[in-house]
């Protein structure tokens, strides 16, 4: 895949292929090659039969994956990005790499389809049933009731148009059925 994609902007590098052409096909393909990235780490993840669990800070997971959508996004119009500053040292004995990837696709989701307002992130505690539940919350474009249900089905997309392979809130609704959670929109 890395050599095709080395072939492909030195292709595009030549002066007959036009460099705005050029550099909308080079996004294009980058785009895609991301997506199959995610689509085999998720594969594996699902596939795995024992899963590696470690020592998880959820407060220094959930500030590594905002800093990655900043760092991502840098110098285009994103929302705020913001986590809940009361959010307790939680330390989980779980799969960082579920953890990382269902909060990542879910924050994908929220940049994608919030233009103005913000994004807030916490993590909250429930006592009487002994879980933990993060919550994304956004001001985005939101999802008409008889959509709420189809967002969780592989490769559906509320709009078409928008960037992304319809994978990312399948797989982390996926992934956390394998580890016994949930994933829900209110």
């Amino acid at each position: 895949v890395n050599k095709a994609m080395q072939w492909f902007e030195l292709k595009c590098s030549e002066p007959a292929y036009g460099k705005i052409k050029a550099e909308r096909a080079c996004a294009c393909l980058n785009e895609i090659l991301q997506n199959m990235d995610e689509c085999i780490l998720a594969c594996s993840i699902l596939h795995k039969t024992k899963l590696k669990l470690t020592d998880v800070n959820l407060k220094t997971l959930l500030l590594d994956l905002i800093d990655q959508q900043r760092e991502a996004h840098q110098g285009e119009k994103v929302p705020k990005i913001e986590l809940d500053y009361r959010l307790p040292n939680y330390v989980v004995y779980s799969s960082a790499e579920c953890l990382t990837l269902i909060v990542r696709n879910l924050l994908d989701n929220a940049v994608k389809f919030t233009e103005e307002g913000h994004i807030r992130v916490s993590c909250e505690e429930d006592k009487s049933r002994h879980v933990l539940r993060f919550v994304i919350e956004d001001t985005g474009i939101g999802i008409r009731p008889d959509e709420s249900d189809r967002i969780f089905e592989r490769f559906y997309k509320v709009d078409t148009f928008t960037k992304g392979s319809g994978l990312g809130l399948a797989i982390a609704n996926e992934i956390m059925e394998l580890v016994g959670g949930r994933i829900y929109l209110d």
